[in-house]
């Protein structure tokens, strides 16, 4: 059968991811196992065909006042939440910081860095997908550790935009 959008009961939580397809080398190598790419941090699991759940894609749209995704389904609503989770936490950093967040155009659609360590010069920014695009910048890629001062710009105008725009009128 072949999968899209699904989630699975991991033995801790229930996870959402999207299912690889059958062309894919490591899926082939698992099979009859499935390989399930996280809904939003970049890593895979191998899970068996039994343990997953379709989800049907339904495309909702996004609430740009609340930054909330309306009406799709559960896999987006689930991306949406992480999302506000962590976007929330970004608004009270200053700085380059964990917990700091930015966001690059890419193609149609965007793609999402975390910045998660500090250690001394050096910052790791970790990436994070919140819906179903996989876009990856051509500069930081997967994530990695960067200079802070390289990352300083993206992250400085991510908060004064989200100052800006977050603003009560």
């Amino acid at each position: 059968m072949k999968h899209y959008q699904v989630k699975w009961n991991d033995g801790k939580q229930i996870r959402f991811g999207r299912v690889r397809g059958d062309y894919d080398e490591l899926a082939k190598k698992h099979a009859p196992n499935l390989i399930v790419d996280d809904a939003v941090l970049p890593i895979y699991n191998v899970v068996s065909e039994a343990a997953v759940t379709d989800i049907p894609p339904k495309f909702g749209f996004l609430n740009h006042v609340t930054g909330a995704m309306e009406g799709g389904d559960e896999f987006q609503q689930y991306c949406s939440d992480v999302y506000l989770k962590l976007k929330a936490k970004a608004d009270t950093v200053i700085g380059v910081s964990p917990g700091a967040m930015f966001s690059l155009g890419v193609a149609d659609g965007m793609v999402f860095y975390l910045v998660t360590e500090i250690k001394g010069k050096k910052a790791k920014v970790e990436i994070r997908h919140f819906g179903g695009d996989d876009y990856v910048d051509h500069h930081f890629g997967n994530g990695g550790w960067f200079t802070v001062k390289s990352i300083e710009p993206y992250v400085r105008r991510n908060q004064a935009l989200n100052k800006i725009f977050s603003k009560k009128s």
